[in-house]
């Protein structure tokens, strides 16, 4: 402070000509919006950010009203095509101003709604497709062969036998509900033009639908196919033969 009063120079004497006029038209601007809310002797970082969120709106609104089509556009397409996107725009707005202003009042439900479009997100990434299921299927026949006749799970054999002869008659289909898949099984090959095949009152009825799905994809993963596979090395009729046989 000394040395400011020994050089004759003051704070006020170092702001600069432009940077008085910016903090004037801040204080313009802040007046019309209410004045600065204080919480002790300085602004909080919330009040900051608040007060100069509103500036930049009260900037945007005065861009927005001074642009205006030129004349030869009035009543045109071009005119209600701004018209549209700038209400649109306008609504995306309040609807993620309102968004942000709920999670800031109610942040157990914005954490909540976070993790449910998290999760669904995270789901959706993850939903398998068809080439998956192909693939899953191809890799569990190969591992399938290592697997000695004697020991195979008569279960396992069927499964995967009635899996590759739905491919080789190309009845496949799969369903997607954003977040899972299902695997399900046609009456007819697409390339079939029969009757049969094309009327759409003799298409698979929806109440029997559900004998018709063979797998299920969620998270990268064929559940159906996997739980088969599990005991794939295991024949119960094998021990059933042996003990007929010491009897």
């Amino acid at each position: 402070m000394s040395n400011e009063v020994g050089t004759g120079e003051s704070i006020r004497d170092k702001i600069t000509l432009p940077t008085f006029f910016q903090e004037m038209a801040l204080r313009s601007v802040v007046t019309k919006l209410g004045g600065w809310r204080t919480a002790g002797p300085m602004n909080s970082l919330y009040n900051q950010y608040d007060h100069k969120r509103k500036i930049v709106n009260v900037y945007f609104e005065r861009m927005s009203n001074k642009f205006k089509l030129p004349e030869r556009f009035k009543g045109t397409f071009v005119e209600r095509w701004a018209d549209y996107w700038q209400a649109v725009s306008k609504d995306y707005k309040d609807v993620l101003v309102d968004a942000v202003k709920d999670v800031r009042d109610k942040p157990v439900k914005g954490a909540l709604i976070a993790t449910v479009f998290g999760g669904t997100y995270y789901c959706a990434k993850r939903n398998p497709d068809e080439a998956s299921f192909r693939d899953a299927l191809l890799t569990c026949s190969n591992d399938f062969i290592f697997v000695g006749p004697p020991i195979r799970n008569p279960e396992t054999t069927r499964h995967l036998s009635t899996l590759e002869q739905y491919y080789n008659e190309g009845v496949i289909r799969r369903f997607s509900f954003g977040v899972f898949s299902i695997m399900w099984v046609d009456n007819y090959r697409d390339s079939v033009g029969a009757y049969k095949a094309t009327c759409q009152y003799l298409t698979p009825e929806w109440l029997k639908f559900r004998k018709r799905i063979i797998d299920v994809g969620f998270l990268n993963k064929w559940w159906v196919l996997e739980k088969k596979m599990v005991d794939c090395d295991i024949n119960p009729q094998e021990w059933i033969e042996e003990c007929i046989y010491c009897k």
